[in-house]
């Protein structure tokens, strides 16, 4: 097989590992949850097809160019590589939202003004343009407002109406005329929408319940010229109290060098444990971006653990309780990015701790083998507590279980719940099992490997036979 066989290959058994995994990541999402994927340029390309397939093209949000090393790597072919990839996929693209990054305060001076409501700048012209700006491409969009010290108004509801006949489909430019000459002997100064070739057009805004709060609230701002008057809508903050910027696609900071990542660990082990972490910088803007005070982040291939150590930099800053899962399946988890978490909780060289608790766990040995039989090696009280959280998800009450025989798990919603199990032998659903039972429940949840009742006596007894283990949920 040449390279480009095994670069294939490579690929192959990449991609049957990613799909399952990616697969997953979706289905714990929320609806109004991000997923942010580092690729390189090897796999970019097929690693945003599979992405698609599974988020859906619909909820592809950006590919984000990421500068890790701005020098550029000399060991590459053809060009020195500066940049990884991030792609961003939304779990429902209608339902999300990103925050915005801060701005400084000389930004602030130089862009923004204020008012009685905060923070503004002058956003879109209120006067469309294009292809669609025409009067005739939206005719309820085309009234004047009206200017009188400094101060936009509008008509009455009933002179709007009068502008645009809609079962003849054409414009009283008479009755407008009228207007501008009742509402200019009254001192107001009559404005409409039209281009500056003199082409009669339309407004952005609608004659809506949502313009006239925006009128009466002061959200236009007026801009004159030598001839003629300009409105224009005024670009609010989206977030906290100083104005914001959108993210550029183009993700490139200093502090988002890879090197700056290794110096850190550096100094949190006293020696290089882990090759091309993650920038701590790189990862905080991700979550600033992406998540609120109280969401969870879950990194499932979290390496020495920078989204830790950002989020818990970022809750002590900002008084927030942001929480996190790592999931890491190499050998070092326990002593790099475990570690990592502790030095970071409790402080490392000059850095003062953040606090915080973490719990660390292992995984166990696997419930099914080749999902056909039960492991017999687990523990039998780890399968009774499964089967009951998968049922019911809530934990066993082991101080309830005495009142019932050894094989009941618990109640749940007017149900008791069995596991009828024994290692190396074939539990049997009968009436003989039936006579041990001494909770009383609406519905009975049994599992055992066989049954001997008939449909009728399950209906009878009001009883859900489950077989083991072909009917035990896998998670």
């Amino acid at each position: 097989m040449g390279p480009e066989g095994e670069d294939l290959s490579r690929h192959d058994k990449w991609l049957c590992m990613m799909y399952p995994r990616l697969k997953l990541i979706h289905k714990l999402l929320s609806n109004e949850g991000f997923i942010f994927c580092s690729i390189d340029d090897n796999s970019q390309a097929i690693y945003k097809l599979m992405c698609d397939e599974i988020f859906g093209s619909n909820n592809f949000i950006a590919c984000l160019p990421t500068i890790m090393n701005l020098k550029g790597n000399q060991d590459q072919f053809g060009f020195a590589g500066t940049h990884e990839y991030t792609l961003v996929y939304a779990k429902n693209k209608k339902e999300c939202k990103f925050n915005e990054f801060d701005i400084d305060e000389n930004e602030v001076m130089n862009v923004w003004d204020i008012d009685s409501y905060g923070y503004y700048k002058k956003g879109a012209s209120l006067r469309a343009s294009g292809v669609d700006g025409p009067r005739e491409k939206r005719q309820q969009m085309y009234f004047p407002f009206l200017l009188k010290n400094n101060k936009v108004s509008m008509i009455k509801d009933a002179e709007y109406e009068k502008i645009y006949n809609s079962e003849k489909d054409e414009f009283d430019d008479n009755y407008v005329e009228t207007l501008r000459k009742k509402y200019e002997d009254e001192g107001y100064e009559f404005i409409l929408p039209i281009s500056d070739n003199g082409v009669k057009v339309r407004w952005r805004w609608g004659w809506n319940n949502d313009t006239k709060r925006k009128v009466k609230n002061g959200e236009i701002l007026i801009v004159r010229s030598r001839n003629n008057i300009s409105l224009y809508k005024k670009q609010r903050p989206e977030l906290g109290d100083l104005p914001t910027r959108k993210p550029k696609t183009l993700f490139y900071k200093p502090e988002y060098s890879s090197g700056n990542g290794t110096e850190l660990l550096k100094k949190i082990f006293k020696d290089k444990v882990f090759e091309n972490p993650k920038p701590l910088q790189l990862m905080k803007d991700f979550i600033h971006i992406a998540t609120d005070d109280g969401d969870i982040v879950l990194d499932p291939w979290a390496g020495s653990g920078t989204i830790s150590q950002a989020i818990l930099e970022m809750n002590k800053e900002n008084n927030q309780d942001r929480k996190f899962i790592l999931i890491e399946m190499e050998d070092y988890a326990e002593s790099i990015t475990a570690e990592r978490i502790k030095k970071v909780i409790k402080g490392f060289a000059d850095n003062e701790g953040t606090g915080g608790n973490f719990s660390f766990y292992e995984i166990g040995q696997p419930l099914l083998i080749n999902n056909e039989y039960i492991n017999e090696n687990l523990e039998i009280d780890k399968i009774r507590d499964y089967i009951f959280f998968t049922e019911t998800r809530n934990s066993i009450n082991k101080e309830k279980l005495s009142t019932d025989n050894k094989y009941f798990l618990g109640e749940n919603n007017n149900a008791a719940y069995y596991f009828y199990y024994e290692k190396g032998k074939i539990s049997t659903l009968n009436h003989e099992f039936l006579s041990t039972i001494k909770t009383k429940a609406e519905t009975y949840i049994i599992y055992a490997d066989t049954s001997v009742l008939s449909e009728s006596e399950l209906s009878k007894y009001n009883i859900v036979f489950k077989k083991t283990p072909r009917d035990i949920t896998r998670l």
